[in-house]
């Protein structure tokens, strides 16, 4: 009897002691707070997995657009040439430089900086960094209507707005005039420096993605540059592309991924 009482006491003892010490466990209250501690460590531990698998794709989607940027440079290097004679008895007049030609090409790019300057000693410098200039392939082009392009003494129809000019010394004597935007003027003219003329950039948005993205998008390219070809009626022209079937088949491409 001794000894089931003695146990009966410390049963008694115990359960009265944890009321008496302070209010009854709320298990109901742990089992939140254990929730709310396992969410203040789980979160952060996905945060840091997610930002590193972000930082892991970008930096693979950089490299894969460089590559694949090379790629398509190296094959249209590789692609064929056909040189030219430009066939018109009509003019028309060159945005930035003002001359009457019988064919104008407005090459368009884009400036990108960086602080390297072990990149390039020779770059620009533009507000204390470094520049490099990128071009797309596809060019803006303005010509009378009918004109033609000779080859081997034989007529042929181009149109001159889905062709890539060569990168060669020949075409590039035709360099007239160039020009860089940076202030965004959607419906005002900008002067076109040592020159009188102006240039509204924004009629020329329906005539190349790049100049689009800059007149219309906040967020789009910060800059345009555009360079001036111009060639008069019986100038040689080295385009891309190749005769097929009595026609001339040019090379048409923008460059994958905008700047």
């Amino acid at each position: 009897m001794a000894s089931q009482f003695t146990f009966t006491m410390i049963k008694f003892n115990a359960n009265f002691n944890a009321k008496a010490n302070g209010t009854p466990i709320d298990k109901r209250g742990c089992r939140i707070i254990a929730i709310i501690l396992s969410a203040l460590v789980i979160i952060p531990v996905f945060l840091m997995i997610g930002i590193h698998s972000f930082l892991s794709d970008a930096v693979i989607s950089t490299e894969e657009v460089a590559d694949e940027r090379s790629t398509q440079r190296e094959e249209i290097l590789a692609s064929p040439v056909v040189t030219g004679f430009i066939h018109t008895d009509q003019t028309v007049t060159a945005p930035l430089s003002g001359q009457e030609t019988a064919l104008y090409l407005l090459q368009v790019g884009n400036e990108a900086h960086y602080t390297d300057y072990g990149k390039d000693p020779n770059a620009p410098v533009y507000n204390g960094r470094k520049a490099y200039q990128i071009f797309d392939y596809n060019m803006i082009a303005g010509y009378p209507k009918g004109t033609q392009i000779s080859v081997d003494g034989k007529l042929y129809d181009i149109d001159f707005d889905l062709c890539i000019l060569d990168d060669s010394s020949a075409n590039k004597r035709h360099l007239t005039k160039n020009m860089i935007s940076r202030n965004r003027k959607k419906y005002n003219t900008e002067r076109i420096e040592g020159s009188s003329r102006e240039l509204n950039l924004f009629n020329l948005k329906t005539r190349h993605p790049w100049i689009r993205s800059y007149v219309d998008y906040r967020k789009g390219l910060k800059n345009i540059i555009l360079n001036e070809y111009t060639f008069k009626n019986g100038d040689s022209i080295s385009i891309k592309g190749k005769i097929e079937f009595g026609k001339f088949v040019p090379l048409t491409e923008h460059m994958v991924y905008m700047p």
